[in-house]
């Protein structure tokens, strides 16, 4: 009887983990596709676009950004915003950031 009744638990954490599991890969095609969707409509653009992170670190960066500001593609991933910003603008940004990510 309690091998019975193991055997049933382990299928039931079985079939709950697979589900586990294909519901994070949905997820996580949703979250590729909407990635995807939003690199495509920032390069589209005309405008220099940029996303960062609740660091102020970029995350993505267009090539018509990259091109106004003198830099080579991808150069700016990874950098601090800031580098686009006067340095009399950098502490005024600090605070906006702060308080836009609370």
């Amino acid at each position: 009887m309690l091998v019975s009744i193991l055997g049933k638990l382990i299928q039931h954490g079985k079939k709950y983990s697979e589900s586990l599991l294909t519901e994070l890969q949905h997820r996580n095609d949703e979250l590729r596709l909407s990635e995807l969707t939003t690199r495509a409509l920032l390069e589209a653009s005309a405008q220099g676009g940029v996303a960062v992170d609740s660091d102020g670190q970029i995350k993505i960066a267009n090539e018509y950004l990259h091109k106004m500001f003198g830099y080579e593609p991808n150069e700016l991933i990874g950098k601090s915003v800031s580098v686009l910003m006067d340095e009399t603008l950098h502490h005024q940004y600090q605070l906006h950031r702060r308080e836009f990510f609370s």
